[in-house]
């Protein structure tokens, strides 16, 4: 008997062993047959996101229900089917404002600049026209400083003529009343 048992143990052991092996593999199956669903699945999702959602109409290419599902064939009352042409438009809006506004800020600064320029050159002109005037205005000044030195003296010297003459005519009378009085 214990050669028997042992036999059926043995026995019962290998086809345990057996069915642990089968298990196994049909769980790998399983376990890769699942991966594969998964990644198939995966690829379709991501496809599916690539697709712009219920604009399957919108586009021109012939549609394709398997890219983008019966889903896209529906249209509802509330939908926005101008949506990318509207936010296109609007793109479109806010750039011309945006280089309008870029291209009023920059004249606005050549305008600014050219008006600094403008009022630089006028204070230059005008402190050249206030040099010139106070130039000839030193020299008038010096040019009648001059004539009243030269004024005054040739008055000096018809002053000291005149004193000359009278001292002479003084002198004269004097030696004319002295002969007078000697004769």
């Amino acid at each position: 008997q214990t050669q028997f048992q042992t036999s059926l143990l043995l026995y019962q052991a290998e086809h345990v062993k057996a069915l642990v092996q089968g298990m196994n593999e049909h769980e790998e199956r399983m376990k890769e047959e699942r991966m594969r669903s998964l990644q198939d699945l995966r690829k379709t999702l991501d496809e599916q996101v690539k697709q712009p959602k219920n604009n399957a109409l919108a586009k021109d290419d012939p549609l394709d229900l398997e890219a983008c599902g019966p889903a896209s064939l529906q249209r509802f009352s509330g939908e926005d089917n101008l949506h990318n042409d509207r936010k296109k438009i609007q793109q479109d809006q806010v750039k011309y404002w945006c280089a309008e506004y870029a291209l009023e800020k920059k004249k606005a600064l050549e305008d600014e600049r050219r008006r600094k320029q403008e009022y630089a050159q006028f204070v230059l002109e005008q402190d050249r026209i206030r040099a010139q005037m106070e130039n000839g205005a030193k020299r008038r000044k010096e040019e009648e400083a001059r004539m009243c030195q030269i004024e005054n003296l040739e008055l000096a010297r018809q002053n000291k003529l005149r004193q000359e003459q009278e001292l002479f005519a003084l002198k004269n009378a004097e030696d004319d009343q002295s002969n007078y009085l000697k004769n």
